[in-house]
């Protein structure tokens, strides 16, 4: 007779936040206390990032269209 042996590997661990769509998905406001296109480009150039890479961003996605966020287009 031969023992069963334990499975040798281990369940896939899920990384939710692999997708910048699904990462901090549920803070999906303006988290930035930024208002102006001025004061984001600044604080762009001081990250190092541009402005079309932050396009890409889904904080920039999710808020473009938001009333009162209407500024973000200009960037």
């Amino acid at each position: 007779m031969s023992e069963e042996q334990p499975p040798t590997s281990k369940p896939p661990v899920l990384n939710l936040d692999a997708d910048q769509d699904n990462a901090d998905w549920p803070k999906r406001t303006w988290g930035l206390s930024i208002s102006t296109v001025d004061e984001l480009r600044a604080y762009l150039a001081f990250i190092g990032v541009s402005a079309a890479r932050f396009r890409t961003w889904p904080v920039y996605r999710w808020n473009v269209d938001k009333p009162s966020m209407e500024w973000l287009r200009d960037l």
